[in-house]
């Protein structure tokens, strides 16, 4: 074996060792289809390899095996273009790329097509008769290879900064050696040159390189351990390799002469080498084993992120909240620890689940942290300078500044993975991820650190009113003025993490998959409900924050009462055929024209429909009806429920009025005793005027009126 020979070997070595890498770990269309680049390229060193190695008659098969593994590396490369990264492709394209591409491969194989005969002359390079098919060949690679070229161009100028770089590297790798093989096993064997036809192959070095670097630098394919993990198995098959030859060679030649030739010592070389290559497939398959019986299994993000996002949604308390984020983080993810250091004026603020013990850290070194850390900063990946120490003074092994609206708060500290491995790529998109749900969390809960300091505050201030008669008017006027703004900030604050939990056991029960059984189905349709209920408190309770402050705008424009009713008409349709109850809605024979604000007016349209829906019986009927009277426009809804007492009556419109009439216990669930109260207060600064007419085992009429053409400013403040 020559140099030649041995330098295609070598190639072959490292490119079955990264097909092997992207084979066990990379996931996702576009990477299998790069996994066939990366098989097309070893058969292609391995064709070559045996091409020089055999004599007569068969070299005619590996020679049109150097022609046939090749046709399958610009398709593939085609095709990773399109799909990187996972992006869906068009069948019919898919179709017409691989059948084009086995049509050429079929022709490589087939005897007198692509390669007619290999002529061995007795001094020189082998030479190689070409078919008719050949030319087809020669349009085939170059058509494919541009194409691809186009492609991946086209993923640089549209892709993301990460995307850019790795894109770039594999396409610098691709250009150079493929112009190479292209010259060296195209070209110039259609001269008649052959002597440098094995170039192609041992230029795929640099293109293994190209990629190496993008998968250690810029994390193509997520597989940086398992590259680190297969260099070291490579030396340990070199070294391997290496005492084996020198042994056989040895007993060969020393103690056993078996007049063994270079050609018979390769071979056993090669050997060798399958073996221990396959002892690493091997162990690769066991650790995988091991892995989910023992620490390093893996975690499911979606889980993560939904755990997380409860506990931020649920909890408002600061040490509470980092107390559980950082029990269950560290715990899915399996990390050695994790802590926030929050920047408070002079001073850091050190918060975790672990260590209770803060560490010796200045204000100067988490501030520069804080600056640094924009994005997530992983101590392997940076060179030797100031950050790095901090990082290792602190055992963080990795950190990303939290910040809302141009405002640093500190920032996540993350110790190493208790596994030993380094942080994967699903492991940053969800540090992500949580970076900014975390920031508004504790933003919410600093909020409401405050709150409760005001209402300490306030609870001192009205234990000195009453002792001070004279004062406390004008102090309980304060009072109530913070009230209002506790109420608003608090409403205000509880909507996100209702939304959020909401949004969450919606995805659970609408999660395409393992059927939820009854029981799940029926707790999580109660939660929902329940979160449902949560949501419309709060909405009520701001409303009547801003009705009670005087900060509720009114939108004053023409509308037509008509047919704002027949849109909650049609929302609330649905609700009154699964309760059985018959929903009308009449036409009037007057216009319904009015100044109002819409959504303030289909507030109140809707809550006196859902009430007569929500208490009339299973078969009964709610009826939405217009009239005119004087220069005012009615709007009634009436049910056929169980009625209103008379005692009942002045507490209808109150805040937090409860009737304790039986009628209430036809509703499915109970009211937040705030939608009556809201609505008569908008009634009333629109200057209409709410009225209702009950009678008990007959039903009840609810009446709002409103002047016609009524128009005045908005007088109300924000």
């Amino acid at each position: 074996m020559d140099l030649a020979g041995f330098l295609v070997l070598l190639s072959l070595i490292v490119s079955f060792l990264l097909g092997l890498v992207v084979h066990f770990k990379a996931q996702g269309v576009s990477y299998r289809v790069f996994e066939v680049t990366v098989f097309g390229v070893v058969g292609w060193c391995l064709a070559m390899f045996l091409y020089r190695l055999v004599g007569p008659g068969p070299d005619l098969f590996w020679a049109r095996a150097l022609y046939f593994f090749p046709s399958f590396i610009p398709s593939a490369f085609v095709l990773f273009g399109l799909s990187f990264p996972d992006q869906p492709v068009n069948k019919w394209l898919i179709t017409l790329i691989v059948s084009i591409n086995l049509i050429v491969a079929f022709f490589c194989l087939v005897p007198g097509a692509v390669i007619v005969n290999v002529i061995t002359p007795s001094i020189g390079e082998k030479i190689i008769v070409f078919g008719w098919a050949y030319t087809l060949y020669l349009i085939y690679l170059p058509s494919f290879f541009t194409i691809s070229y186009f492609v991946l161009l086209k993923k640089y100028f549209t892709g993301s900064p990460r995307i850019k770089q790795q894109v770039l590297y594999v396409l610098l790798g691709l250009s150079v050696s493929s112009l190479i093989a292209i010259v060296s096993n195209l070209i110039l064997p259609t001269l008649g040159v052959f002597e440098f036809n094995w170039l192609g192959q041992v230029s795929a070095f640099f293109w293994m390189g190209c990629v190496t670097y993008a998968i250690v630098k810029h994390r193509l394919m997520d597989i940086r351990l398992v590259i680190a993990r297969a260099i070291s198995h490579f030396l340990l098959i070199a070294v391997l390799v290496t005492i084996y030859t020198f042994g056989i060679f040895l007993i060969s030649s020393l103690i056993l002469p078996l007049n063994m030739n270079f050609n018979q010592l390769t071979v056993s070389v090669i050997l060798t080498i399958l073996v221990a290559l396959s002892f690493q497939a091997l162990r690769r398959w066991l650790e995988k084993v091991t892995d989910k019986i023992f620490f390093k299994g893996h975690y499911v993000s979606e889980k993560l992120l939904t755990d997380l996002g409860q506990i931020i949604a649920s909890t408002l308390v600061l040490k509470t909240l980092t107390q559980k984020f950082f029990l269950e983080l560290t715990q899915q993810m399996k990390l050695s620890w994790g802590a926030l250091f929050l920047v408070k004026g002079q001073k850091v603020v050190w918060l975790n689940s672990k260590r209770q013990k803060t560490p010796e850290v200045s204000l100067s070194e988490v501030k520069e942290l804080v600056e640094t850390g924009k994005k997530l900063l992983i101590l392997e990946e940076l060179p030797e300078n100031k950050i790095k120490e901090i990082m290792r003074k602190l055992n963080i092994g990795a950190y990303i500044t939290l910040g809302a609206d141009k405002k640093n708060l500190g920032i996540l500290a993350l110790g190493g993975k208790s596994s030993g491995d380094v942080y994967s790529k699903q492991d940053i998109e969800v540090i992500e991820i949580l970076a900014p749900q975390l920031t508004v969390a504790i933003e919410n809960a600093q909020a409401y650190e405050k709150i409760q300091r005001f209402s300490d505050t306030l609870r001192k201030e009205v234990d000195r009113a009453t002792r001070k008669l004279q004062r406390a008017n004008i102090r309980l006027k304060e009072l109530s003025t913070l009230k209002d703004e506790f109420v608003s900030i608090a409403s205000h604050q509880l909507r996100t993490p209702m939304t959020a939990i909401k949004s969450y056991l919606w995805l659970v029960m609408r999660k395409k998959g393992k059927a939820l059984d009854s029981r799940n189905r029926r707790n999580l349709d109660r939660a929902y409900t329940s979160v449902e209920r949560m949501i419309v408190l709060v909405k009520d309770m701001l409303t009547v924050s801003r009705i009670e402050g005087k900060r509720l705008d009114l939108d004053m424009v023409e509308i037509d009462l008509h047919e704002l009713a027949k849109k909650v008409y049609q929302e609330l349709k649905i609700k009154a055929d699964e309760k059985d109850v018959r929903l009308v809605l009449e036409s009037p024979k007057i216009k319904t024209v009015v100044k109002a604000d819409q959504e303030r007016i289909r507030e109140v349209i809707q809550n006196l429909t859902d009430n007569a829906i929500k208490f009339t019986p299973k078969g009964g009927r709610a009826r939405i009806f217009f009239r005119k009277t004087d220069n005012r426009i009615e709007t009634s809804i009436s049910d056929t429920g169980a009625g209103i007492s008379k005692r009942d009556m002045p507490k209808l419109f109150q805040k937090f009025s409860r009737l304790e009439h039986s009628f209430s216990k036809i509703a499915e669930t109970p009211g937040t005793g705030l939608g009556l109260y809201i609505a008569k207060q908008i009634v009333g600064l629109h200057k209409g005027s709410i009225r209702v007419k009950s009678k008990v085992g007959k039903g009840s009429i609810f009446t709002f009126s409103l002047p016609r053409g009524w128009a005045r400013k908005n007088e109300t403040k924000r």
